[in-house]
């Protein structure tokens, strides 16, 4: 399995216009149906961005409006993962992680914290 994030899209105005993730435009299966942190009473996505899990063989459909995380996340790639992290909306901590597993664990927090 593989992580991604990817910004929220759309201004929920009309079907054509609905909330949803770039990721959601590319014909990728996903694997975590509430990857999208929405607020219960106003049906609004409470972050700019989503977190994914996606079978590996759907990762090569990903497009690059959206954020594949690395398997291994070594010190010397934390700012180009943060840099990119940051694209897709998402600003959070990265520091500690080792892992596609760390960061999603990060990004996860971060939409806890958000709501």
């Amino acid at each position: 399995m593989a992580w991604v994030v990817s910004k929220i899209i759309g201004d929920g105005k009309t079907p054509e216009t609905a909330f949803r993730t770039a990721l959601q435009q590319n014909a990728v299966a996903i694997l975590n149906a509430d990857a999208i942190p929405v607020d219960l009473k106003t049906g609004l996505p409470t972050a700019d961005f989503g977190l994914f899990e996606i079978p590996d063989e759907h990762v090569a459909k990903v497009e690059k409006d959206c954020f594949v995380l690395p398997k291994v996340a070594g010190k010397a790639e934390h700012a180009q993962i943060s840099a990119k992290l940051s694209q897709q909306g998402c600003m959070v901590n990265i520091d500690a992680a080792v892992t596609a597993d760390d960061i999603a664990l990060a990004v996860r927090q971060k939409h806890e914290a958000i709501k």
